[in-house]
């Protein structure tokens, strides 16, 4: 529960993070925000990740083998065909410092949102880390901050850390604010493209409306909040999904225009 990961481009593997400044923390909270502001109701994952029939919430990596996998060969997923913008052709092929950049490809938690709660744990193990020539994460949120990694790195954030160093009217913000999911995610955000960053969706109204998606339930639609306590210690965390959102919605607000009503 108290954490959101990150797959860059280099596939399995761990390497353990936090967003560094209370700025980055807040960036993501304001994409978010403006992210869901226009969209009415496309990013079809399945395109490199085939599902397990049993779990229908957890894609299965490509890279491993199994008699439970089913679809075509997959391919792992790129900023260059997800973003809106791509770090040049030329600075991936050809670095002046002989470092490859990337990017981090897509902020997430590891949840249908859809039908099915979240997971209590997840797990991550890599049974052959690639190995091959170093490579640099470039933040691109109008930083010039860069985070060297190995390949086969997945990063992950603290929730707890997130929510701590947000500013005290963000707080506010945040613990009385909800997001309601999209159903079909994947399909929903399938010709849509991301931010640089990875946090979100770039606002240009290309997911596909929620009237034309396939066999789903209204009633199956999932609303959380942006901040979860932690069972056990009682701490509070920020974890919310921004790719997937509908919409954001104040529950304060909401209660003052039910009473009013």
């Amino acid at each position: 529960m108290n954490s959101t990961r990150c797959c860059s481009e280099t596939r399995t593997g761990l390497l353990s993070s936090s967003m560094s400044s209370q700025s980055d923390s807040v960036h993501m909270l304001i994409t978010l925000l403006a992210s869901t502001r226009r969209r009415t109701s496309n990013q079809a994952f399945f395109r490199y990740l085939c599902s397990i029939p049993s779990p229908p919430y957890r894609p299965w990596s490509p890279n491993q083998s199994s008699q439970h996998t089913r679809g075509d060969p997959q391919k792992h997923g790129l900023h260059s065909t997800f973003h809106r913008t791509r770090i040049p052709l030329e600075e991936e092929e050809n670095p002046g410092d002989g470092v490859t950049p990337t990017r981090f490809f897509r902020w997430h938690m590891d949840a249908a949102l859809y039908d099915l709660n979240p997971s209590k744990v997840t797990t991550l193990y890599g049974a052959r880390v690639p190995q091959g020539p170093k490579q640099v994460i470039r933040y691109d949120d109008g930083s010039d901050e860069v985070l060297p990694v190995p390949l086969g790195m997945t990063a992950f954030v603290s929730g707890r850390t997130m929510f701590d160093i947000f500013p005290p009217q963000y707080k506010s913000l945040v613990i009385r604010a909800r997001a309601k999911y999209a159903p079909k995610s994947f399909e929903w955000t399938k010709e849509a493209k991301a931010l640089s960053t990875g946090l979100g969706i770039v606002n240009e109204g290309l997911e596909k409306q929620l009237e034309n998606l396939e066999d789903w339930d209204e009633g199956k639609r999932k609303t959380f909040p942006f901040v979860w306590t932690n069972p056990v210690s009682g701490a509070l965390h920020f974890r919310v999904h921004p790719c997937t959102t509908t919409e954001v919605f104040d529950i304060y607000l909401v209660y003052q225009g039910m009473k009013a009503s």
